[in-house]
């Protein structure tokens, strides 16, 4: 019974800027059936994370960089949720923290029982 409950979620891995993240909603947005909820993936990486928060120059104590990062992306995170829901489509997130995100995806396609995961670099191209 899991598995039908799977097939009825796209799972979309969204990353880098938020200009990229908001290309590939736009475009799973455009091409995911209204009848599939779509989950929105980010795997934080806590130690490249940081860093952005860090080139953007926020006087934060060491720390706080991880805990900034992690915020900026839950909130990003929830606007596009929002962002699903007035185009009528149901929508989750999903946000696992890992340094190796190969292994993270790996870890979320056995434990969701993934049928459907959508690169969105792969959208780009």
């Amino acid at each position: 019974m899991q598995a039908a409950a799977a097939d009825d979620k796209i799972y979309l891995v969204m990353g880098g800027s938020e200009i990229h993240c908001y290309i590939s909603l736009g475009w799973a947005l455009r091409n995911v059936p209204l009848h599939k909820t779509l989950v929105l993936v980010h795997v934080f990486r806590p130690c490249k994370d940081c860093l952005l928060v860090f080139s953007l120059r926020l006087e934060l104590p060491s720390n706080d960089f991880h805990v900034s990062a992690r915020e900026n992306i839950l909130t990003s995170f929830e606007l596009y949720v929002r962002i699903c829901a007035r185009k009528k489509v149901r929508a989750e997130k999903l946000i696992v923290e890992n340094d190796d995100v190969v292994a993270a995806l790996l870890d979320l396609i056995v434990q969701h029982q993934i049928t459907t995961l959508i690169l969105s670099s792969v959208i780009d191209r």
